[in-house]
C-alpha cells in the first residue's frame, strides 16, 4: 500500500522533456505577451523557439539533452539571457523572469544574472558561476570558496554543507581518478561554467542500472564553450635561503570530449599536492605518503621531500558514447619526522598516561595505472573494461622513547629501534557488458565479472629494551628484545554478477542482481631471535604463523525505483549469504561458519520547486573483521603494547538513517538529522597489568552508536554585498570497549558553532574569515570522576589587496586553539601568518611572488583525539619561519568553434 501512495505521488517515469516559465515587465509588473523565446545550442544555432502567450508563459518541448543558452527577446524590451541544462525526461521550470523595458535604458543591453541562486536538478545542486567576477588568474578553488555552504581548507580539501567532496569531475570526466586538488590549485576560474554536486553511484549501478548503496559525494565542474577547446599550462618554481624550494608545471589540451593533462612537481616545503600542504599553491598531485609497513616503523607525517609526476588522457570517441580514459602517478617522498604523543586512557582505579617520544627516516616509490574503455559497438549492446595496476618500495627506521606511569607514578620506560624494508604490488580488472531491449530501452540484462589481486611484504628487525620500575622508583626488571620479521600477506578477491532491469507502469521500475564473490586473505609472519653467532637463526613458534582467511559470499539484490519531476524514491536490499573458513596452516586446524544477513536500503527525495526539499537515507552495512584481527599471533613490534588476533571475531552490522531538509533562495538553508546503531560491532579488549604492559585484542560487542543535529545557513547582505553564513552542530556517540575486565561505555558529547564572512570587490581587494567553537565533554562508566572536557577553536583570515594594476598583497593566517587539560597543559594553540606580495606582467601571463611563511615563527602541529576511554594529543615537526621568491607562467589559448 505505501509503495502504491508513493507511486501515485508523482508523474511519468518515462515522460517528455519541457522548458517553461513566465515573463513580465518589471516596471509595471504586467504579463509580457508574444515575446521570442529562443533555445541555442553552443554553435548558436537554434534548437526550440516559441513566442510567449498572452499570460507571459512559455513552454518548449522535444528538447535533446545538452547544454543551451535560453534567449528571451522583443523590441520594447532588453534582451535576457540564461544558461540551461538539459536532462532526458525532466520538466525544467525557470520560474518568473522580468524583462526591463528598454525605455527605462540609455542603451540597448543584454542582461544576465550577477548571481543565479543555487538550484536542484533533480538529485544535483547546482550553482550557475559563469557571471561571477573573480582576480585575474584566480583557480577554481577560490571561485569555490564564494559558494554558499562551500568550505575549502588549507590542504585543499573541500566539504559542501559539513559533507566532504570525494571525487571531482570535469564535464563529467575523471582526472586522476578523481582528486580534487589536481583541477581545484591549477584550472582558472573563469574557465567554469557551473559547480553541480551530487552523490555519484559507483560505476556497477551506473552502467547496470541496479543501485548497489555505494556512492561517492562527487562535484562535477562544467567547463564554458570556450574553455572546452583550447591549451593551457602553468610553470612555477620557487627557492629560498635554508635550502626550501618548489617545483611545479601542468600542461593541458582539450577538445571538446578529449582531455590530455600532464604534471609533475618536486618540492621540500611540505606539499604532496593537497595532503600536508604548507603555504604553497603545488600543482595538486596527490602523492600517497602511506608504505603499508606491518612493524608501523613511522614516527608520522613530518615534512616530506617529494617528486612526482602524472598523465591524464580522457576522450569521447564519437556520438555513440565510447569513452577511453587512462592516468599514470609517479611519486617519490623521502620524510624525516619527528613527533611526540601523549595518551591518558581512563582505568577503574587509576589514569594510566604514556608519552613516547619518536623521529624516524622513511622512503618510498610509488607507481600507479589505471584505465577504462567503454564500448558501445551497436544501440542495444555496451562494454565496459577497466584495467589497474600499483607497486611500492619503501624502506623505514624508526627510534622512539617512551615512558608510562599511574597516576604519575613511573612504571616502565623503553627504547625501541625498527628497520623494515617495504614492497607492495597491485593488480585489479573488471568487465561488464550489457544487452537492451530495443522497444523498451529501460530493461537490461547485465553480466560482470572483477578480478584483485594485492601483495605486500615486509622484512625488518625489531630491538626493544624495556625497563620496569619499583614503586618507589627503584628498577625492578629489565627485558631485551633482538628480532627479524618476514612478513608476508596477499589478498584475492573475484566476483561476478548478473544483473536485470524491468521497467513496469507509468513510474516505476524493477530491478535485481544475483552475485557471487570468493575473497582470500593470506598472512604468513616468521620471526627470529639473534643467536650465539649473531645471526637470526632461531625460529620462535610462539611469534609465528601461517593463517588463511576464505570467505564466500552469494546475495541477492532486488530495488524498487521510481523517478518523478518531484518525487523519487528506491526502496530495496540485499539479502546476502556468507560462509567463513578460517585455517590455521601451522597448527592444521580449520573454522568454518555460515551467516545470513539482510541489509536493507532506502533512498527518497522531495523536491518542492527546484530550491527547497526533503531526503531520507536508511541503510544496513556489514562490517567484515580484517585478516590481522582474526589471526591468533602476537604482535610484538611494541613490547609494552602487544596485539593478538581473535579468530572467533564474527562481522558486525551497522544501521544508519539520515534526514535532511534544504532551502536555497533567498537563504541557502541545510538542517539535518542523522542516527546511527551499530550490533556485533567490532571494538578491542586492552588488559593493562600492574607494570603497564597492555594487551589488545579485538571483540565483538553491542551497544554502540551516535546520533547529530546539524544547521546551517547562507545568504548574501546585498546592503554590505557580504556573503555571511553560520552553522552548529550537536552530537552524541556512545563506543564500547573492554577495560581489563571490565565493559566500558564511554558517552562523548560535542557542539559547536561557526561563522564565515566574505567579501569580494573586483580590483579593489577580498577577505573571507571563518571560525569554528567545539565544547568537547567525554566520561566512561569504568570511572566516571575522571572527565574529559574542554573548548577549542579554529579560525582563519585572509585578506587580500589590489592597490595597483597589477599588484597584488596579500595574507592570511589560521589560529588553533584547544583548552588546557590535564596532563596537556602544554602549548595548546598554534598561529600560522603567512603574506606575500606579486606582481603580473605581459597580460598577466608571468608574475613575480616573495612570500614568507610563518611569520611569527610560531607554528607546531598539535592534534587531539578522544577515543573511547582514552585521550590522546599528537605534536608533529613543521617547518618554521621561511621566505621564498617564485616565478610562475601562465598560459591560456582557446579554440574557435569549427
Amino acid at each position: 500500500m505505501i509503495l502504491v501512495l508513493l507511486c501515485m505521488r508523482h508523474g511519468t517515469l518515462y515522460g517528455q522533456t519541457f522548458v517553461t516559465g513566465r515573463l513580465r515587465d518589471s516596471l509595471f509588473r504586467k504579463d509580457c505577451s508574444f515575446c521570442v523565446v529562443l533555445l541555442l545550442r553552443p554553435d548558436s544555432t537554434i534548437e526550440r523557439f516559441v513566442r510567449t502567450r498572452k499570460d507571459g508563459s512559455f513552454s518548449l518541448t522535444g528538447i535533446s539533452d545538452g547544454s543551451y543558452l535560453l534567449l528571451m527577446t522583443h523590441p520594447s524590451y532588453s534582451t535576457y539571457s540564461m544558461p540551461v541544462e538539459v536532462r532526458q525526461q525532466e520538466k525544467i521550470d525557470i520560474g518568473t523572469l522580468f524583462l526591463s523595458p528598454k525605455s527605462e535604458l540609455l542603451a540597448t543591453a543584454t542582461v544576465t544574472p550577477r548571481n543565479l541562486p543555487p538550484r536542484m536538478h533533480g538529485d544535483t545542486l547546482e550553482f550557475n558561476t559563469s557571471n561571477i567576477k573573480t582576480r585575474v588568474n584566480a583557480t577554481v578553488e577560490e571561485l569555490l570558496m564564494r559558494l554558499p555552504g562551500v568550505r575549502v581548507d588549507e590542504n585543499g580539501i573541500i566539504t559542501v554543507n559539513g559533507v566532504k567532496i570525494e571525487r571531482l569531475l570535469v564535464d563529467g570526466q575523471d582526472i586522476f581518478s578523481g582528486a580534487p586538488a589536481i583541477v581545484t590549485k591549477n584550472f582558472n576560474a573563469d574557465m567554469i561554467a557551473k559547480v553541480q554536486v551530487l552523490d555519484k553511484k559507483s560505476r556497477q549501478a551506473e552502467f547496470t542500472g541496479v543501485a548497489d548503496g555505494k556512492t561517492k559525494k562527487t562535484m562535477n565542474l562544467t567547463l564554458k564553450e570556450d574553455s572546452k577547446r583550447g591549451d593551457f599550462a602553468k610553470a612555477e618554481a620557487s627557492a629560498g635561503p635554508g635550502g626550501y624550494y618548489n617545483v611545479n608545471g601542468l600542461l593541458g589540451a582539450f577538445n571538446v570530449n578529449r582531455q590530455l593533462v600532464i604534471l609533475g612537481m618536486t618540492g621540500n616545503v611540505g606539499s604532496t599536492g593537497f595532503s600536508g600542504n604548507v603555504g604553497s599553491s603545488g600543482s595538486g598531485l596527490n602523492i600517497n605518503t602511506s608504505s603499508g609497513d606491518a612493524l608501523g616503523a613511522s614516527a608520522g607525517a613530518g615534512v616530506p621531500r617529494v617528486t612526482g609526476g602524472g598523465m591524464h588522457y580522457g576522450d569521447r570517441l564519437n556520438a555513440n558514447g565510447d569513452h577511453i580514459s587512462g592516468d599514470y602517478t609517479y611519486g617519490g617522498v623521502l620524510t624525516r619526522p619527528f613527533s611526540t604523543v601523549l595518551t591518558s586512557q581512563i582505568l577503574p582505579d587509576s589514569v594510566y598516561t604514556q608519552e613516547q617520544r619518536s623521529s624516524s627516516v622513511n622512503i618510498q616509490d610509488r607507481h600507479e595505472l589505471n584505465t577504462s574503455f567503454d564500448y558501445n559497438p551497436d544501440s542495444v549492446s555496451a562494454f565496459s573494461f577497466s584495467l589497474g595496476g600499483s607497486s611500492l618500495w619503501g624502506k623505514n627506521n624508526l627510534l622512539a622513547s617512551s615512558g608510562s606511569s599511574f597516576n604519575d607514578t613511573a612504571v616502565n620506560s623503553s627504547l625501541r629501534s625498527l628497520h623494515s624494508d617495504v614492497e607492495n604490488r597491485g593488480f585489479q580488472s573488471s568487465i561488464m557488458w550489457r544487452i537492451r531491449a530495443k522497444r523498451k530501452k529501460d530493461r537490461n540484462f547485465s553480466l560482470l565479472a572483477g578480478f584483485d589481486k594485492q601483495d605486500n611484504t615486509t622484512n625488518g628487525f625489531v630491538y626493544s629494551l624495556s625497563k620496569f620500575y619499583q614503586r618507589d622508583g627503584g628498577l625492578k626488571s629489565a627485558d631485551t628484545l633482538d628480532q627479524r620479521k618476514a612478513i608476508t600477506s596477499d589478498n584475492l578477491i573475484v566476483n561476478s554478477g548478473l544483473f536485470y532491469t524491468e521497467p513496469f507502469g507509468k513510474n516505476m521500475g524493477l530491478s535485481a542482481n544475483y552475485g557471487f564473490t570468493y575473497s582470500r586473505s593470506q598472512s604468513v609472519q616468521s620471526t627470529y631471535n639473534r643467536g650465539d653467532s649473531n645471526k637470526y637463526e632461531k625460529y620462535i613458534d610462539s611469534l609465528s604463523n601461517h593463517y588463511r582467511s576464505e570467505v564466500l559470499t552469494q546475495g541477492v539484490t532486488v530495488n524498487l525505483q521510481g523517478q518523478g519531476k518531484e518525487f523519487s524514491y528506491t526502496v530495496g536490499g540485499d539479502i546476502s549469504h556468507y560462509t567463513y573458513r578460517q585455517h590455521d596452516v601451522l597448527k592444521k586446524s580449520l573454522l568454518e561458519y555460515h551467516y545470513l544477513i539482510f541489509s536493507p536500503r532506502i533512498n527518497a527525495r522531495l523536491n518542492i520547486d527546484g530550491y527547497k526539499g526533503l531526503t531520507l537515507e536508511y541503510r544496513g552495512n556489514t562490517q567484515q573483521p580484517s585478516i590481522t584481527e582474526l589471526q591468533p599471533v602476537q604482535n610484538n613490534n611494541d613490547p609494552l603494547h602487544i596485539v593478538i588476533g581473535n579468530p572467533g571475531l564474527h562481522p558486525g552490522f551497522s544501521h544508519s538513517l539520515n534526514v535532511a531538509f534544504y532551502k536555497l533562495q533567498p537563504s541557502v538553508i541545510n538542517a539535518g538529522l542523522s542516527l546511527a546503531m551499530m550490533t556485533n560491532s567490532i571494538s578491542t579488549r586492552i588488559v593493562t597489568d600492574d607494570q603497564g604492559r597492555q594487551i589488545s585484542q579485538a571483540v565483538n560487542v553491542n551497544g554502540s552508536g551516535s546520533t547529530a543535529l546539524f544547521f546551517s545557513v547562507n545568504r548574501k547582505l546585498k546592503s554590505l554585498d557580504l556573503d555571511a553564513g553560520c552553522n552548529t552542530t550537536l552530537s552524541f556517540s556512545r563506543s564500547v570497549n573492554y577495560v581489563n575486565e571490565y565493559l566500558s561505555n564511554n558517552d562523548s558529547y560535542y557542539a559547536s558553532g561557526g561563522i564565515n564572512l566574505g567579501k569580494f570587490v573586483v580590483d579593489k581587494y577580498s577577505i573571507r574569515l571563518n571560525s569554528t567553537y567545539l565544547y568537547t565533554y567525554s566520561r566512561s562508566s569504568v570511572n566516571y570522576s575522571a572527565l574529559t572536557q574542554y573548548w577549542s577553536s579554529y579560525n582563519d583570515l585572509a585578506v587580500s589587496i589590489y592597490l595597483l594594476k597589477g599588484y597584488e598583497i596579500s595574507t592570511n593566517a589560521q589560529y588553533n586553539w584547544r583548552q588546557k587539560q590535564g596532563d596537556f597543559d602544554k602549548k595548546n594553540y598554534t598561529l600560522l601568518w603567512n603574506a606575500y606580495v606579486s606582481r603580473n606582467f605581459f597580460s598577466n601571463r608571468l608574475a613575480l611572488r616573495w612570500q614568507i611563511n610563518d611569520i611569527l615563527d610560531q607554528n607546531v602541529w598539535i592534534g587531539r583525539i578522544v577515543n573511547g576511554n582514552q585521550v590522546t594529543q599528537t605534536t608533529l615537526n613543521t617547518i618554521g619561519r621561511y621566505w621564498m621568491a617564485s616565478v610562475s607562467w601562465r598560459f591560456i589559448r582557446h579554440r574557435k568553434i569549427g
